[in-house]
């Protein structure tokens, strides 16, 4: 009898803005996850995560952006999680920080001793005002980020990344680059006609004793944020007429059911801002629905694809 791969689910708390004054969301999520039969876990603000090599991850959905220099603030923190481990303040045994907010993955530091993974998202860029004076800076990265340990220990990370874009509303359109036809970037992001594992990828993942998927800024109810083509509520089916940055998005994350599926990570990690929210907080911000619950069931929809 073959087993169905079902992993376990972990959800992480997001910021307020992308909240509301229930601050219990995310735990009602992990509730509707179990209803579904995931076997899900609400981790709260942060929590430490046991790898299974003796080491743990520090994983929170806030970090510090440095949008211009990320690197050198990596860098900083790093070496601080270092030198409070050698003091005794936190436990001795980290070996990453795992963070978003961010919405790229820019500043990650994957070649070192103490890592520090800064997760995409699963939104195209937000229009506000001091995102707009930062526009090349703030430019979003789209997948998630695998984290897999080898059975003699070691970690292994790996991203897994879609073809970024910007959308806007107001014109309905969707504006990007070439650069797929790059022979670099080619290979950088995920092909949508396939699924596709390198072959050093492919042995890790094959071999791997104990694999996460960390994922993150879902936003879903908004115009640029991943959107399912219908949701159930109430016992009823609800169709949504989507943006076209939802469709090219509910596009990416289709491709990325059939990547999960295909890796089977023992866990995914949803580390914040799963919803839109009901704070309002950019006058140019829009939303499909700020109602909670449709929210909530709309999300529950994406994930029932992995069932």
């Amino acid at each position: 009898m073959v087993t169905k791969y079902k992993p376990i689910i972990k959800i992480w708390d997001g910021t307020v803005a992308h909240s509301s004054f229930d601050t219990l969301i995310s735990s009602d999520i992990a509730s509707k996850l179990q209803l579904e039969g995931f076997e899900t876990f609400h981790r709260g603000q942060w929590s430490f995560e046991d790898l299974h090599n003796g080491t743990v991850a520090f994983v929170t959905h806030p970090r510090r952006l440095a949008s211009i220099n990320p690197f050198t603030v990596s860098q900083r923190d790093a070496e601080k999680f270092i030198i409070q481990m050698y003091k005794g303040a936190l436990p001795k045994n980290i070996s990453m920080v795992v963070a978003a907010h961010g919405h790229t993955t820019r500043g990650s530091l994957e070649d070192e001793p103490f890592r520090i993974i800064n997760l995409p998202c699963w939104t195209t860029f937000i229009e506000y005002q001091r995102a707009l004076t930062n526009f090349p800076h703030i430019q979003p990265d789209i997948g998630g980020y695998f984290i897999l340990v080898t059975k003699n220990g070691r970690i292994q990370t790996q991203k897994w990344l879609y073809k970024p874009f910007v959308y806007n509303h107001f014109q309905g359109k969707i504006y990007e680059g070439n650069g797929e036809s790059n022979p670099i970037l080619s290979k950088k992001y995920a092909p949508l006609n396939k699924v596709e594992l390198e072959s050093y990828f492919k042995e890790i993942v094959n071999t791997a004793t104990f694999k996460v998927l960390a994922v993150a800024d879902f936003h879903v109810g908004e115009v640029g944020a991943v959107a399912p083509e219908k949701y159930r509520m109430e016992g009823r089916d609800i169709p949504l007429q989507l943006t076209e940055a939802n469709k090219r998005l509910l596009s990416y994350w289709t491709n990325m059911v059939k990547v999960i599926k295909l890796t089977q990570p023992n866990e995914i990690w949803i580390v914040g801002d799963p919803l839109a929210g009901t704070q309002v907080f950019e006058k140019t911000r829009r939303t499909l629905t700020l109602n909670l619950d449709e929210q909530k069931a709309m999300l529950i929809e994406l994930f029932k694809m992995l069932k």
